[in-house]
């Protein structure tokens, strides 16, 4: 299994809002779990009670929340590698999957401007909970609070290498 953080560039007034106040181009990150082996979905199931395809996303989205389903790229998305190991890889995925139902954090997105210092552990937005699921499995992009981390800020990690 390999993780890779996608960059999404929307198109809504949403996206247009976020990434004039983080002065980039994207406005959302994902984690894409892709060549998921059958064990691990297997051991998913068993542990979580959920089904996952072998290219499969985790994402805190507004409205939503944290949900999963089948990864479906598209032209407004990038995707970045970094270096991981199998162990690390496994690590984020249970993160992420420990995350799901779990609420969208919209006040954190005010975050970027305001630069608050707290935290909501039942809430997430995007960038916050890929960080916090690589962090958590010992893969630091950047050396700052997840909760802190603007999808622009997350992906130009120099870690991330584009896919």
């Amino acid at each position: 299994m390999i993780v890779q953080v996608v960059g999404w560039s929307g198109k809504g007034a949403g996206s247009g809002v976020i990434k004039r106040m983080t002065r980039g181009k994207y406005s959302h990150v994902s984690l894409r779990f892709k060549d998921i082996e059958k064990e691990v979905r297997d051991l998913i199931r068993d542990k979580f009670a959920i089904h996952l395809t072998s290219d499969h996303e985790i994402e805190s989205i507004q409205f939503k929340g944290v949900i999963h389903h089948s990864f479906e790229g598209g032209d407004n998305c990038t995707v970045f590698n970094f270096e991981q190991t199998p162990e690390q890889s496994l690590g984020i995925l249970k993160t992420a999957i420990g995350l799901l139902g779990k609420k969208y954090d919209w006040r954190g997105i005010g975050g970027f401007v305001t630069r608050r210092r707290k935290h909501n552990e039942d809430k997430w937005f995007c960038s916050e909970l890929a960080s916090h699921c690589l962090m958590m499995s010992g893969v630091v992009l950047l050396h700052w609070p997840p909760f802190m981390q603007s999808p622009n800020f997350m992906l130009a990690s120099p870690r991330l290498l584009d896919g």
